[in-house]
This record gives structure tokens, C-alpha cells and sequence, in this order.
């Protein structure tokens, strides 16, 4: 089958084809240009459209990487603060941010994503992930477009947004994978349970509240003890509910107030493709953390002997991409009965999800107790919960 050209706007994409582990053929076409490559005095400011090119261009390989960090949430509310204090880190020691942008524009982007917590204040570094260079809300400078001029929450509850059909959910132990990094924090953690008040809570109570709320946490989870690195079970908890699931759940209770179907799934599958607990060495644990589910979406190389091998993990990952892709397709994840489950849409009210495990299957109200407990806190904060969406 000879290469397959296609037209876009700025010209003329040769692809090639590929072969899928099962042996079918699909067109494929890497390292499109959406904008002009971020670099020099395009860097921090928004995309511009790619140059037009003449003939045909070779859409073959990948294009570069672009530096960033897998994120669930948003980073520090005063990204101007920390810009400064990169400069100074660099010794670039000037108040003048004109003088300080056109020199952070000249480093080269890997130097500026290893300076994550170098920069970090202490109190950035014992709250939430280790992520700093991550989105923020942005301010509007002239006519320049801001991608997100506001919290995405805060969007949310005013319906500023394309009631679309939606997707979310998480994985059974998303917090294992952060549970290596905290564990030589214990004695932090034991003595400031505070620090585990997620940071959106933290931004909008008084300092007693916050050091009440750990207290709480701390009594909800572990009681009157300390932690120890056998907690294994416990940290995960708390880390997944923190930084993963309650975010999830308080997400997908407000978009459900709209008219568009939300879709919740919790990933609980374990096989041999789970590879972050080997990764990490602790393989007697339970549960899928986070990125397990990644494995079984796209291909690579450490899992193609393992599918080829497997019908039972190639039946897996057919359920699930399939899933995936008729989502995609039709906003509907399950529009026929080819996988013998149907995928109810959840309700502020049923909290209706689908278990994916080692079967499909729907189910209602997980992680209940734990659920009622940050709703009770998100309440007093006076943020939007689970069952006060302010809508």
C-alpha cells in the first residue's frame, strides 16, 4: 500500500502505514505542526498558526517533545512570584519583568522544568504534588488570547462552557504512585497532618481551620498514631482522595447538573501489564495506581510480547479501547451490546460508575465513607461538593 497523502491548510502531509499488534492496517501521521514551535520570543505567550511549506512534507516521526509534567491540578496562584525567583535561582537577580521574561525566554526548556522544586517555597514543597511549572489561570495582557482566563471550576458552575458529553474517572489506588515520595515524610506528616489539606481549601479558610481540617484527616484515616512506612494501605488512601478522586467526583457532580451525559469509570484491572508497582518494586500491593489504565490504551514496547501472547489481554484492551474510541466516535461509550454492559450516565444523587476490573460492570457510590468526609469538609470551606454544587 503506497504512502497517503493528505491536505491541510498549510500544505501537503505524506503519512505511511502502520500495523496494529493484530495485524490491521490504519494510516499514520506523526509530528503534525498545530503552532509555530514555543521558542525564544514565542515562549509564554499564546500559539501562533504554522507557516504554510512548499510540496509535500514528511509526517513519518514524532516532533520534539514538549516539556510539561503530568498534572491533575493547577499550579501556585502567583506564578509571577516564582518566575522571579527562577531568575534569582539563576542569578538573574532583577525586578524588572520585561528584563526577566526576555532572559527566561533564552533558557533552554529543560533547565527551566528541573528548576521545579528547587523554587519551591517550603510551605509548596510539604502541599500537594511535586509539580510547579504547571497550567495556571492567566491574566489577559492587551489582545493576547488567554487559554484559561479563569479556575476551570469556577467555569464549570457558571456554565461558561460546551455542554459536551463527558468522560472522567480514576484509578482503585491512584495515590500509590506519590506513596515512595512521601514515605520518608512521615515524621512531617505525623507532626503537621495540616499538610494534606488540599490546596483549594487551604487558599479559602484561616490558618486554624486548616490545622483543624488536619487534625480531621488525620483522625479520619489513621486516628490517634502515628503513621509508619507499613501504612502502605492508609497512604494510598489519603494520597489518592486528596490529589485524584475527590477532585474527580466533585468535578463530575457539577457538569452532571447540565444536559450533556457525564460517564464516571473506576479502573481496578490488575494484570501483568500494571507495570508502575514493578517499576517501583512493591508488587504485593492491591490495586491499580495511577497511569496503570495508560498501558492498556496505547501501545508500547514493554507490553507487546506480553498482548501477543495473552487472548485474555488482548481482550481486555479491545474492551477498553473500544470503549474509548466509541466515545470518541459517538459520545456514547457503550452504544451497542457487543461488550455485554451498558454504561449508565452519572448522577449527583445515584454516583453511578463502571468497574472496570477483570469483567465490566456498573456499580453506585464508591469510596462512599471517604467521599462523605471531604464533602463535609468542602462544605464548611464553603467550596462546591458533591451535594451543594452552587448551581
Amino acid at each position: 500500500m503506497i504512502n497517503p497523502i493528505v491536505h491541510v491548510k498549510e500544505g501537503k502531509l505524506r503519512g505511511c502505514v502502520k500495523k496494529l499488534h493484530n495485524g490491521q492496517e490504519y494510516y499514520s501521521f506523526k509530528g503534525i505542526p498545530y503552532a509555530q514551535p514555543p521558542v525564544g520570543d514565542l515562549r509564554f505567550k499564546a500559539p501562533i498558526p504554522p507557516k504554510p511549506w512548499s510540496g509535500t512534507r514528511d509526517a513519518l516521526e514524532h516532533g520534539p517533545n514538549c516539556p510539561h509534567f503530568d498534572i491533575f491540578s493547577l499550579s501556585d496562584n502567583d506564578p509571577v512570584n516564582r518566575a522571579f525567583r527562577v531568575g534569582k535561582f539563576l542569578g538573574k537577580d532583577t525586578e524588572n519583568p520585561n528584563e526577566l521574561l526576555t532572559y527566561l525566554q533564552s533558557l533552554p526548556s529543560k533547565k527551566l522544568i528541573s528548576l521545579t522544586m528547587k523554587t519551591a517555597t517550603k510551605e509548596e514543597k510539604s502541599r500537594g504534588l511535586p509539580i510547579k511549572f504547571a497550567p495556571v489561570v492567566e491574566k489577559r495582557f492587551g489582545d493576547s488570547e488567554a487559554f484559561l482566563p479563569e479556575n476551570p471550576l469556577d467555569i464549570l458552575i457558571a456554565g461558561k462552557m460546551h455542554a459536551v458529553p463527558f468522560m472522567t474517572g480514576y484509578n482503585s489506588s491512584e495515590g500509590f504512585l506519590i506513596v515512595p515520595n512521601e514515605l520518608p515524610k512521615l515524621a512531617y506528616i505525623n507532626k503537621h497532618p495540616s499538610c494534606l489539606v488540599p490546596k483549594d481549601i487551604y487558599n479559602k479558610v484561616s490558618e486554624a481551620k486548616v490545622l483543624e481540617f488536619g487534625e480531621r484527616i488525620k483522625q479520619f484515616y489513621w486516628g490517634d498514631r502515628d503513621l509508619t512506612k507499613d501504612d502502605i494501605e492508609i497512604l494510598t488512601d489519603v494520597l489518592s482522595d486528596v490529589h485524584f478522586v475527590v477532585a474527580a467526583y466533585r468535578y463530575a457532580s457539577c457538569y452532571s447538573k447540565y444536559s450533556s451525559p457525564v460517564y464516571m469509570y473506576r479502573f481496578n484491572l490488575v494484570t501483568e501489564l500494571n507495570w508502575i508497582q514493578q517499576m517501583l518494586g512493591m508488587t504485593e500491593h492491591k490495586g491499580a495506581c495511577h497511569f496503570d489504565d495508560v498501558f492498556y490504551i496505547f501501545s508500547n514496547g514493554m507490553n507487546r510480547e506480553k498482548y501477543e501472547n495473552s487472548p485474555i489481554l488482548q481482550e481486555h484492551i479491545h474492551r477498553i479501547t473500544k470503549m474509548w474510541t466509541d466515545f470518541a466516535k459517538t459520545g456514547n461509550p457503550t452504544p451497542d451490546n457487543s461488550l455485554g454492559v451498558t454504561w449508565s450516565p452519572y448522577t449527583a444523587t445515584g454516583k453511578e460508575y463502571l468497574q472496570i476490573g477483570n469483567e465490566l460492570s456498573m456499580g453506585r457510590n464508591a469510596e462512599k465513607t471517604r467521599l462523605d468526609f471531604w464533602d463535609r469538609l468542602y462544605i464548611e470551606a464553603g467550596l462546591p461538593s458533591l451535594v451543594k454544587s452552587n448551581l
